[in-house]
């Protein structure tokens, strides 16, 4: 009997041993942050004994693209309830929370699961934001969003397929009247597409701003009324000394030389070209020196900055400029050997200036210099009190 006794306290032990293992609560680190984690664990499952499973379902269909105000609220969650610690603060190394492109490819948003997401299972588990957890509307919104794919806020719509478009037609030169409205018109048009671009106003590129003002042309000298041969701004043009990078066609260049011939009067009522977007090169180095008064002085000197005014004032199709965009990250994360790749961060909603952390593709800031010291597009706004003190911050002539 004693025997027995002994056996069954001892066999009682051991349940109550093993169950006290198993039930060990999780403590979490209070410092653990999404950056310090490292990584998902592995979660090895444990076979259980049941029917030999059968083939794999056949994969369901892709899912829709999500609505641009479904991204915008999403972004607008993260901008409200995480960025003021994951922005500038930049606690846990975490200062893209609102910038999609990165939390994908630095794994913490996994598209398609949000199960192995850091993002969402943080958030999801109310350990994220410390203190205000989500609420479960917002927690699904992050959810749907990472299911969605985990798109950039601002991703274009995708188009549905359509019919392949007609060729265009190819044109048909047609002869100028030597005279009249008509060669005025023509010459105009040519200027406006191949040449304003550069010699407006806004930019000013070589002090020619007013390449659509022909009576400040004739006074500048650049046209000579009657004599294209001897006006600079068609000597220019017949040597395919400008447009810089792509030379006019001969019905163009026949344009400019009948006007200028004709008397180079002024342009008649043509109509304008819809006002541009008022992010213009100036406004560029604006943002680049707000965006360097958020930064460590002692880290300044590690980053660069590129602008791409140019394609968000171009004709192109959301989605060719979302391709351009995209181009410098690929450049740059071809030069390093790390297995990690990282975007250069935009410092505007409109996604017309890049920052760039030269520490993240191992290049110096004086190798940088001396690829770019002999960069030829420079803008007179270079010479701006601004700029220079944007030149001082990052110790470079070429930031």
């Amino acid at each position: 009997m004693l025997v027995q006794r002994i056996k069954m306290v001892w066999f009682v032990s051991l349940l109550v041993t093993t169950a006290c293992q198993q039930s060990t609560p999780y403590h979490e680190d209070e410092n653990t942050s999404l950056e310090s984690v490292g990584g998902d664990p592995e979660i090895v499952p444990i076979p259980l004994p049941g029917p030999v499973p059968g083939p794999a379902p056949a994969p369901g269909p892709a899912p829709a693209p999500l609505p641009q105000a479904t991204l915008t609220a999403v972004k607008d969650l993260f901008t409200g309830k995480c960025a003021s610690c994951h922005s500038v603060p930049n606690l846990g190394n975490i200062n893209y929370i609102t910038d999609a492109l990165q939390l994908v490819a630095k794994g913490k948003a996994i598209p398609g699961s949000p199960a192995t997401s850091p993002v969402y299972v943080r958030t999801s588990s109310g350990s994220m934001p410390p203190g205000a957890p989500l609420d479960a509307a917002s927690v699904k919104l992050i959810s749907d969003w990472i299911l969605a794919g985990a798109p950039d806020f601002n991703a274009p719509a995708v188009p549905a397929p359509g019919p392949a478009p007609a060729p265009a037609p190819v044109p048909v030169p047609v002869p100028i009247p030597p005279g009249g409205v008509g060669v005025e018109a023509a010459a105009f048009q040519v200027l406006l597409v191949s040449c304003n671009g550069c010699h407006n106003a806004q930019v000013n590129a070589g002090g020619f701003g007013f390449v659509l003002d022909a009576a400040r042309m004739r006074t500048a000298g650049l046209t000579v009324a009657g004599s294209s041969v001897t006006s600079k701004l068609y000597q220019q043009v017949a040597a395919d000394l400008m447009p810089l990078g792509g030379n006019l066609d001969p019905a163009s260049k026949l344009a400019i030389s009948q006007w200028i011939d004709a008397g180079a009067k002024d342009f008649g009522p043509v109509i304008p070209p819809p006002p541009l977007k008022n992010i213009i090169t100036l406004d560029s180095i604006n943002l680049i020196f707000n965006n360097l008064r958020n930064i460590n002085a002692l880290i300044r000197p590690n980053f660069r900055y590129l602008i791409l005014t140019h394609i968000y004032r171009s004709d192109l199709q959301p989605q060719q400029k979302a391709l351009f965009t995209l181009a410098p990250a690929k450049a740059l994360n071809s030069i390093h050997w790390r297995t990690r790749l990282v975007a250069p961060v935009f410092v505007d909603s409109d996604k017309t200036v890049l920052r760039i952390d030269l520490r993240n593709y191992d290049i110096t800031p004086a190798e940088w210099d001396a690829v770019v010291q002999n960069y030829p597009y420079r803008s007179n706004l270079e010479r701006s009190v601004r700029f220079a003190e944007i030149q001082t911050a990052l110790g470079t002539t070429t930031p």
